[in-house]
């Protein structure tokens, strides 16, 4: 499978690819809007890291293959970060 960097112009991409590139950018737009809130930087770092593992998982094919433990590590990592910090701002 051809990751998105090593597409050709003109070429299709498959519906994997699609959805982490609107999910990457979902996530990456999310994290830039928190930086311009002051507090709530962390916020913006957590968002951002989560949406470059979405655009690193299409140059892998996902995150279950064999030897991708650490991106699936990443993945849980930052997923945990945002509701940590999501409990400590809302429910505290």
């Amino acid at each position: 499978m051809e990751s998105w960097f090593d597409s050709k112009p003109g070429s299709q991409m498959d519906n994997f690819t699609i959805f982490n590139l609107v999910e990457g950018t979902v996530w990456l737009g999310i994290g830039t809007l928190f930086l311009f809130e002051k507090k709530r930087k962390m916020f913006a770092v957590a968002f951002i890291l989560f949406g470059i593992s979405d655009l690193v998982e299409i140059s892998t094919s996902g995150f279950l293959g064999e030897g991708l433990w650490w991106l699936l590590l990443w993945k849980i990592i930052s997923l945990a970060g945002l509701v940590f910090l999501a409990f400590l701002t809302y429910l505290l």
